[in-house]
């Protein structure tokens, strides 16, 4: 009876455990789907923007930190933001306009302007030699050395318009007017030997070298056209 009973009993046993084995490989077999779904799920999803920005610079160039972000929706496009073009200012057109200067030559002042006439010319009015030029400020005219009483001649045809010593600084005084508005001056004389009204020759004696209103035996003289003093030297000829 026993017997009968185990032999009943032990086809039974093995379908159970079959079963037991059967049910626990189903378990993993879910359990691996499972586990390869979520895998393939997490593989699929695309990582953070800032995750991808920070890997994207750190590969390619450390330094680098405008790099540039990628599009997490492939489908979605964008459109790139381009850069602001620098602000240049516009001329403002109420502003004048300034003309450009030109490199213009400036006038030599060292030596003063000189007046000249081809038809004009003077004698000398001594045979000293000159001891002062012509400068515009502070000599209007010519200085010649020499000695007390030497002759001073006309330097052209004139007529004598002042003889006399009333102005300051010049003594003992000649003018003698010419043509074409010149006017010839002879100062610092000893004796005047002319009077006002005379008419003189070139080369005619009118006075003779001193030192009046000087400190030394000089003749000042001056050349003039127009009432304005020029350089006598371009107009001298030879005695």
């Amino acid at each position: 009876m026993y017997r009968n009973n185990l032999l009943l009993q032990q086809p039974r046993s093995k379908t159970f455990f079959s079963n037991i084995v059967f049910s626990r490989a189903l378990l993993l077999l879910a359990t691996g789907l499972i586990l390869i779904y979520l895998i393939g799920c997490s593989a699929s999803k695309p990582a953070p923007i800032l995750d991808r920005t920070t890997s994207s610079s750190s590969s390619s160039n450390p330094s680098n930190a405008n790099a540039t972000l990628v599009n997490p929706n492939p489908s979605v496009k964008v459109t790139p933001i381009a850069a602001p073009k620098p602000m240049t200012q516009k001329n403002n057109p109420r502003e004048a306009v300034k003309p450009e200067s030109k490199n213009e030559p400036k006038p030599d002042t060292s030596k003063p302007a000189t007046i000249t006439d081809s038809g004009f010319k003077l004698l000398k009015p001594t045979n000293s030699p000159v001891i002062t030029p012509f400068n515009e400020v502070s000599n209007k005219g010519v200085e010649f050395s020499g000695k007390l009483g030497d002759p001073i001649l006309a330097a052209a045809d004139g007529k004598v318009i002042y003889s006399g010593s009333n102005l300051r600084t010049y003594g003992n005084l000649i003018i003698l007017n010419h043509n074409n508005s010149f006017v010839t001056v002879y100062a610092n004389n000893k004796t005047l030997l002319v009077k006002e009204g005379d008419t003189v020759k070139r080369g005619q004696k009118i006075a003779e070298m001193g030192n009046s209103e000087s400190d030394k035996v000089k003749l000042h003289f001056e050349l003039r056209k127009n009432s304005k003093p020029i350089d006598p030297s371009s107009y001298f000829v030879e005695n």
